[in-house]
This record gives structure tokens, C-alpha cells and sequence, in this order.
């Protein structure tokens, strides 16, 4: 039996994924989360063989809870099930450390395929994702800047292009509104932004929403 973990912070999306599991015989959900605490918590208490992890948790983002995971659990597979694009976080999921990258809207049995394949102590690559690490082996292609942003500033800067004030953003993702404001400072200077309307203007340029 494959025992699973579940973190993701909407409780229809965690369902979603349990009812696809748990149509196979082989395969077990023992544990959900719905934050980076809670997370934590089960990585202290279950034995478990994968987690299934979004990027957008509130408290730690999914890229910091990764790289503490890969530090502390090394072997623990991980999948990566997020709403972003591959293009935006496939390729560097996969170099910190994520068995596999899957975007929510794949279809059920690419996740009981991804699961059983990692599992293995392989890592699972979806065709379009392989062309996309192969791309970033050539040396003569381009990183965009966002990709130098920590998963945290990529969320503020998105919220900010959506409009959303300092405060509202200091909600959703459970900060204080002086940690939101210093993540805003750093991706400000890492983008080389000077106003709110450069960040909206960025993502609309790079189709970053969602």
C-alpha cells in the first residue's frame, strides 16, 4: 500500500484528489493539510511514502516547505499539483528537489501514474515539461527575472498585479503586513519595479495570471 499525504489549502481541491486516489487499490490517503503548519506537524507524526503539495500554501510557500523537505526528508517523494503553468514553476520545482510537477488541470490519471513512478525513488517528467529542462540546458536561453523570485515574492507580486491592497494580502497568506511590505521591497528590487502599475504591466506581458 502507497500511503499519501495531501497539503493543499482548499478543502474541495484535497477531495478532488482523495477521490482519484482512492479509486485505486494500491494507494491510500493517511493525512491532509491545509497550511505549512500543519504540514510540518504531519512529517513529525505519519510514516508516509509521497506528498502531494501545492505551491500556494498559507504560512511557508510550497517552494521554502520543498527545500526544508529535501534537507530534513530526503528521500520523501514529492509532487508538486499547483495552478501555476509549467512554464512559470515546472523546471525549477524539479531542480529543488520535486519528484514530479503536475498542474491541477491534469488529467486524474497522470497524478496515479506520477505517484506510482516516484514512489520508485524516480522522478516523473512529463513530455512537454522534459522539453522545457532540455531548453534550460542551453546555455544560450534566457531566464526571465521572475524566476530569481522566492515562491513567497512571486505571490505578492502577483496579488499586487491582481490589485489587491497590502493588508488583503497580508490575510490570504496569513503575514503580518510589515513581512508583506518587505517581500514587495525585495521583488521590487530584484524586478527593478518603481510602481505598482510596472508589476501589473509584467504580468500581463508574461501571462503570469491566472
Amino acid at each position: 500500500m502507497i500511503n499519501i499525504v495531501i497539503a493543499d489549502d482548499h478543502p474541495i481541491v484535497r477531495d478532488g484528489i482523495k477521490n482519484v486516489i482512492e479509486k485505486e487499490i494500491d494507494l491510500k490517503v493517511i493525512g491532509e493539510a491545509e497550511n505549512s503548519q500543519e504540514v510540518y506537524k504531519l512529517i513529525a507524526k505519519k510514516s508516509f511514502d509521497v506528498l502531494i503539495l501545492d505551491l500556494k500554501m498559507p504560512g511557508v510557500g510550497g517552494i521554502e516547505i520543498l527545500k526544508d523537505l529535501k534537507y530534513t526528508k530526503p528521500k520523501l517523494p514529492i509532487i508538486i499539483l499547483s495552478s501555476f503553468s509549467e512554464e512559470l514553476y515546472g523546471v525549477a520545482t524539479i531542480k529543488a528537489g520535486a519528484s514530479a510537477f503536475l498542474n491541477k488541470s491534469s488529467a486524474p490519471l497522470e497524478l496515479v501514474k506520477a505517484i506510482k513512478h516516484v514512489v520508485t525513488g524516480k522522478k516523473y517528467i512529463s513530455p512537454s515539461l522534459a522539453e522545457k529542462l532540455a531548453e534550460q540546458l542551453d546555455n544560450t536561453s534566457e531566464k526571465l527575472p521572475h524566476f530569481n523570485l522566492s515562491s513567497r515574492e512571486f505571490e505578492v507580486m502577483r496579488f499586487i498585479g491582481a490589485g489587491l491592497k497590502i493588508t488583503n494580502i497580508a490575510k490570504k497568506l496569513l503575514l503580518s503586513t510589515s513581512s508583506v511590505n518587505s517581500y514587495r521591497s525585495r521583488l521590487f528590487e530584484k524586478m527593478q519595479f518603481k510602481t505598482n502599475s510596472d508589476v501589473v504591466n509584467y504580468i500581463i506581458a508574461h501571462k503570469l495570471y491566472e
